[in-house]
């Protein structure tokens, strides 16, 4: 989706802006063996802009609907998100409704500073597809160095948005 110019202050007044950087890596084995993961399922809503996610770790489970809307703030895309928690209940009743699914594992890596990226593991097909995200703070710089030997940024290509995964995902199964 295209990110729009809109006066964010009124249509967005509980939303909170995200900026990130996205990449595609290679990332080395025995560096995600002393990660923690979060096992991840989304699911893109057809014809919205809402996410409904599960997310399964040590046993527990978090159900969050969340809307993006990437919007062009400063010069730069932004994605303005607005998230709400959700019980099991009320997550199978909007996980009833059309859209397209995906599977991933979230790692944890700590970069140093207080900055923790995410990096998915998702698999479509016989493809593996690691993706790192970094989140800054409107203040921060965007600059970053990854300790990876090969590294792609995708930030804006929207072959990689999640959405767009998803419906990969479903294709390939």
């Amino acid at each position: 989706m295209r990110p729009k110019e809109i006066d964010h202050e009124k249509q967005w007044k509980y939303a909170q802006p995200e900026l990130e950087r996205r990449f595609l890596i290679t990332p080395a084995t025995e560096l995600l063996e002393n990660l923690h993961y979060k096992e991840i399922t989304d699911k893109y809503l057809t014809g919205t802009n809402l996410r409904l996610r599960r997310i399964q770790q040590a046993g527990s489970m978090q159900f969050k609907l969340t809307k993006k809307l990437p919007v062009a703030l400063k010069g730069r895309t932004v994605q303005w998100v607005s998230t709400i928690y959700l019980n099991e209940e009320e997550y199978r009743i909007f996980e009833n409704l059309p859209g397209d699914k995906i599977t991933k594992k979230r790692y944890h890596l700590p970069l140093g500073s207080g900055q923790e990226a995410g990096i998915d593991e998702i698999t479509l097909g016989n493809e593996q597809l690691w993706i790192l995200e970094i989140e800054f703070n409107e203040d921060e710089s965007l600059e970053i160095s990854l300790p990876f030997a090969e590294v792609r940024e995708i930030t804006n290509d929207e072959r990689y948005f999640g959405s767009e995964l998803a419906k990969n995902y479903n294709r390939k199964f």
